[in-house]
């Protein structure tokens, strides 16, 4: 187990320097390519839900929102984890 954690922070830091450096490409006035953001997003939220982290998960699938081709099925998502943090325990 203690391997498997450490492999998916490894991976969650590899994939914040991926979007890091998409940002600045994006802020010099490159155009990157959008779906190449989505994807590092995809994955950063696949380790969110693995790791069962509703409000990072939150926070990758809004960050994703702008970049995904299918903003209808992200925002679904959102609009579900939302409901799931604010229903009473």
């Amino acid at each position: 187990m203690y391997a498997s954690k450490n492999d998916d922070i490894t991976a969650r830091n590899l994939f914040r320097i991926a979007l890091s450096k998409w940002r600045r490409v994006e802020a010099k006035g490159d155009n990157p390519d959008p779906e190449e953001c989505a994807q590092i997003y995809g994955e950063l939220a696949r380790l969110d839900k693995k790791q069962n982290d509703s409000t990072q998960l939150l926070l990758d699938l809004q960050g994703m929102l702008p970049y995904s081709p299918d903003t209808n099925a992200i925002q679904n998502a959102i609009d579900q984890i939302k409901a799931q943090m604010t229903k009473p325990r």
